[in-house]
């Protein structure tokens, strides 16, 4: 390791450069000249080199001893719940802890694993959660994904909300603990002409209009079938059949358009649900003729819509059609439903639509119905269970939005420290891939230097976990290098994103000695006489933290009596018997106790992790994860991580 003095080295500003990246000219072969036009490097002696670092992420980690077997199970299995429908983890531990049971899709899901065969994950659980949603008075409080900002929210005595707690329930073989009082809520919802509104407010409104089948119809739907479940009279029910038949009998409603299916299915239903036989009605042939010729509009569209497969063949069967399922069978439908199961194991309802737990339930209702074989059941199963909570009750799924590289890597870095299975590599080398790809092409639109470092980084560990060769942005990590280098000497006072460009490159990179020199001087006009290195002024072990690891990547190291001055100055930002805090702040947050913790193995490695420390960050572990301070009542993921990297910073100290 070099020392660092405090001579400033001067450096001509006009060098040239030589690039070496992976062996090889691989930069230059990419074009790297064209991206380094803006900056003026000819002529001189001194030519710095910069070599792109072969690997960022370790090929292996040796998991840490940290929590109990329980705790890192369920941490495990946290860091699974926030995965995406395609697989990629988003790292929202706070919203997979919150353990928020999404009724819609815990109906499906149950569903799902009804046809399955297999035992419902958590299924105890699941029924006493949903029983305890009675509350004293008998009205039932709901979570119903996708109503608030958070995704959820609470709706009491709602007809969607009845029907998913009752329905499900009777999947589970269960029931409410007292069903009288919603049986009377939900039959004051139905409006003397028959529908059934979703709500009061809704009722208020359809009593001042004439019932409309594209509005009212679910909640008539829902209404019907919960309160046959729940083994309750309908209070209006001739006029409701009556309704009903107005509906079938509506001509314009049989048109061509196969978007009404769904309401021409509906209003079967119901009449079913109500002992009424659509075969028998008016318009009998004509009606069987119509979904007849829906055949050709089904079997050939080129998206696969369960919804109107599903509604094309309950139709014909309520219209006494010969045979709906040697149809299937020989439509072709059931082949393109298995090659169109996605790696998770799920379905989509509809091409273009990305799948949930109601696409998996309507796949295996034609699979089972058709007796055709369940492809690859064992993943079903295990995507089930990824989405069960302890509980009781299934997440939402989550589709688009919350991933990147950054949430990405701390996931994978937590799983493999607290030694869970391997990634699935497929979903994470096609999205390493797709980013690597994007990077390169916001540099070809907008320029090497729009591309944030703090990205390439981040993209460069995200490709070395999936085993995707990195090397379209190693032009632009040499471009970022050396634009640090020639302007590190232009800012009269260096900032936070000097600090953190500097530790970001000095992973990436491997500087020649004299670039390592000129990096550490700079550094060293932010170290301040009491050992702390401060942004405009301002001391924090975050930047001390980045100008420590930065100088111990360019194997550089502070001299001897200066270390112990930043030793010194780390440990008065502790907090008696508990963590260190942040300058400034007044308690203790993991964060800072990791950046001091992390900073003292460099310049003080006798240094140990105290009882009391040990102690303290042990109160920030939650069930699952850890939380940043300990009034949180929610994990954190770079907390999480931070803790697990603390067990390898600096030895524990025996008590």
């Amino acid at each position: 390791m070099q020392q660092v003095n405090g001579t400033r080295t001067t450096r001509s500003r006009a060098r040239r450069v030589r690039v070496l990246a992976l062996g090889g000219l691989v930069a230059i072969a990419l074009g790297l000249a064209g991206l380094l036009g803006g900056l003026d490097w000819v002529g001189g002696a001194s030519q710095p080199t910069i070599v792109i670092q072969p690997r960022l992420a370790p090929s292996a980690r040796t998991p840490v001893a940290f929590g109990d077997v329980t705790w890192r199970a369920e941490t495990v299995a946290l860091l699974d719940r926030t995965r995406r429908w395609d697989g990629l983890p988003t790292g929202d531990v706070g919203r997979a802890a919150q353990g928020r049971l999404d009724l819609y899709a815990t109906y499906y899901a149950v569903r799902a694993a009804t046809q399955l065969g297999e035992p419902m994950p958590h299924a105890e659980a699941t029924v006493r959660r949903l029983q305890e949603s009675q509350g004293p008075d008998g009205h039932l409080s709901c979570e119903i994904a996708g109503q608030t900002a958070d995704g959820t929210t609470t709706a009491g005595d709602r007809v969607g909300c009845i029907f998913y707690t009752v329905e499900t329930l009777a999947l589970l073989g269960a029931h409410l603990p007292a069903p009288a009082p919603v049986i009377q809520q939900l039959q004051a919802l139905q409006s003397p002409a028959g529908p059934f509104a979703e709500n009061e407010a809704d009722l208020a409104q359809m009593l001042g209009r004439a019932p409309a089948l594209e509005t009212d119809l679910l909640s008539t739907w829902q209404a019907v079938r919960a309160l046959a479940t729940l083994k309750a009279p309908l209070v209006h029910r001739e006029s409701l059949t009556a309704w009903l038949g107005t509906q079938w009998a509506n001509d314009p409603l049989f048109d061509q358009d196969p978007n009404n299916l769904t309401l021409i299915v509906g209003v079967a239903d119901t009449l079913r649900d109500l002992g009424s036989d659509v075969g028998t009605l008016p318009g009998q042939v004509q009606r069987r003729h119509w979904a007849e010729s829906l055949q050709a509009v089904v079997v050939e569209s080129p998206a696969l819509d369960l919804f109107l497969i599903q509604g094309w063949l309950a139709l014909l069967h309520d219209l006494g059609s010969n045979d709906p399922l040697r149809r299937l069978h020989q439509s072709g439908l059931l082949a393109r439903l298995t090659a169109a199961q996605e790696p998770n194991g799920g379905f989509t309802t509809a091409t273009g639509m990305p799948g949930d737990f109601q696409g998996l339930a309507l796949a295996l209702d034609l699979m089972n119905m058709a007796h055709h074989p369940v492809p690859r059941a064992e993943t079903m199963t295990a995507l089930l269970t990824r989405h069960a909570l302890p509980g009781g009750g299934f997440l939402g799924v989550l589709h688009g939005g919350s991933v990147s590289p950054g949430g990405v890597n701390k996931t994978l870095e937590i799983n493999a420290l607290l030694g869970g299975p391997p990634e699935a590599p497929a979903a994470l080398q096609g999205y390493a891939t797709a980013y690597l790809t994007a990077l390169q092409e916001q540099a070809k639109q907008e320029g090497a230097g729009v591309v944030a470092l703090d990205d390439l980084y981040q993209t460069a560990l995200l490709a070395d976990h999936a085993g995707v060769d990195r090397a379209v942005i190693t032009p632009l990590i040499t471009h970022h290098a050396l634009t640090f280098l020639a302007t590190l000497d232009d800012a009269p006072m260096l900032t936070d994103e000097h600090l953190l460009q500097g530790y970001l490159l000095s992973q990436l990179v491997h500087f020649d000695a004299p670039s390592a020199e000129v990096i550490s001087t700079n550094l060293r006009r932010a170290q301040q006489v009491d050992g702390s290195f401060t942004v405009r002024g301002q001391p924090s072990l975050r930047s001390t933290w980045l100008a420590l690891h930065t100088l111990a990547a360019l194997a550089m190291t502070l001299p001897p009596e200066q270390q112990a001055t930043t030793a010194a100055w780390i440990k008065q930002q502790r907090t008696l018997g508990a963590g260190y805090h942040e300058v400034g702040a007044e308690e203790p947050d993991l964060l800072a106790t990791f950046f001091a913790v992390d900073s003292l193995k460099l310049v003080a490695p006798q240094e140990t992790i105290d009882p009391d420390l040990q102690r303290w960050i042990a109160e920030l572990r939650l069930p699952q994860g850890v939380r940043i301070q300990t009034q949180d009542q929610q994990p954190n993921l770079a907390a999480t991580l931070y803790a697990l990297r603390l067990q390898l910073s600096v030895p524990v100290q025996s008590k």
